[in-house]
């Protein structure tokens, strides 16, 4: 049951970034060109690849597939936006990370319970696989 829950949350958080984004791909491109400081053409390009990979950890998350790889994928995925987004509020002092676009903004306080959530909740389900390696 937890397992369940657990899954679900992960794929309702993930679907909901990316979902968050597309729908407002215009404004959320425009914001993360301005704390960023890169040019809106490699933003865009970015963006679009950044909601294709959470769709598909979704879809790995919630089918099961490639399990050992997905949960490592996602912890780096995770941390390396974690460390790039706390380098963005030290230098430019942001207000809202941008993970869910800006439909939904998130101060940096929010941002890093929630990324220590999803780690969690991934190192949770790797502790899981390598238990069911070993049964």
């Amino acid at each position: 049951m937890i397992k369940f829950l657990l899954k679900n949350v992960l794929v309702i958080i993930f679907v909901i970034s990316a979902g968050s984004k597309w729908y407002d791909f215009s404004n959320t491109s425009q914001y993360l060109e301005l704390i960023s400081g890169l040019p809106l053409a490699i933003i865009k390009v970015f963006l679009a690849g950044l909601i294709l990979a959470e769709l598909v950890i979704s879809v790995l998350v919630l089918l099961d597939g490639y399990r050992s790889f997905v949960i490592y994928f996602a912890i780096i995925f995770i941390l390396i936006f974690f460390i790039y987004l706390n380098i963005l509020f030290q230098i430019n002092g942001i207000e809202n990370c941008g993970c869910f676009g800006t439909i939904l903004a998130m101060p940096p306080t929010i941002n890093l319970a929630k990324n220590i959530i999803l780690v969690l909740i991934f190192h949770h389900m790797r502790k899981e696989f390598l238990l069911d390696l070993t049964s």
